[in-house]
């Protein structure tokens, strides 16, 4: 019989984590930061940003609502382990082209979540991998991003879908509703809206 996860077990290995730190300019960036300890998300150097809006609201983040977090200057990003690979690769690259500065990077998650085969996308942004925590089945990885390069370019979330014999060019991000695809609800709508203009 398997322990039950509790939520906040990666949250209180995070911490633990924080409180060892380098106090230097610092996003955490993903969903469920308030289970963080008030006393990490209280610290001057740490940013919060989560494009989750329960999450967003709880914590009284104001910002406007955006998917990913403006660039910085950040000197680290420690990344809530998304729950899709495709979703910590747009992140991942994301943080490697628009976060001004931000060459250390953090990942954690559970053990359940996949931490552990995360570690292998990690290793192919070309740095050594460290486990900085291993408690609770959680683990935080850090490594060091690539420096920005010119040649690599921002995964195009663009998608070309066909509504009711039309083509239509539709922007979808990894993580959010039905990436990739045309979810019925909006093919319904959009078929609607193409017999009533």
């Amino acid at each position: 019989m398997s322990k039950a996860i509790d939520v906040r077990d990666p949250w209180i290995t995070l911490g633990e984590c924080i409180s060892d730190a380098e106090p230097v300019p610092t996003l955490l960036w993903g969903d469920g930061i308030e289970h963080l300890d008030i006393g990490s998300r209280a610290l001057p150097w740490l940013t919060l940003f989560t494009h989750d809006m329960q999450t967003a609201s709880s914590l009284d983040l104001t910002e406007e609502s955006r998917l990913y977090p403006d660039g910085g200057p950040f000197e680290r990003v420690i990344i809530r382990l998304p729950p899709s690979k495709e979703q910590l690769h747009a992140m991942l690259s994301w943080a490697t082209h628009s976060l001004v500065g931000a060459r250390e990077c953090w990942l954690f998650g559970h053990k359940s979540e996949g931490i552990r085969s995360s570690e292998k996308i990690l290793i192919e942004l070309g740095s050594e991998v460290e486990c900085l925590r291993l408690k609770r089945r959680t683990r935080v990885l850090s490594t060091s991003l690539p420096p920005n390069s010119a040649d690599l370019e921002l995964p195009n979330h663009r998608k070309l879908v066909r509504v009711a014999d039309t083509p239509i060019e539709c922007v979808s991000y990894p993580g959010i509703f039905a990436h990739g695809r045309l979810d019925q609800g909006t093919a319904s709508m959009l078929s609607f809206l193409s017999r009533h203009k």
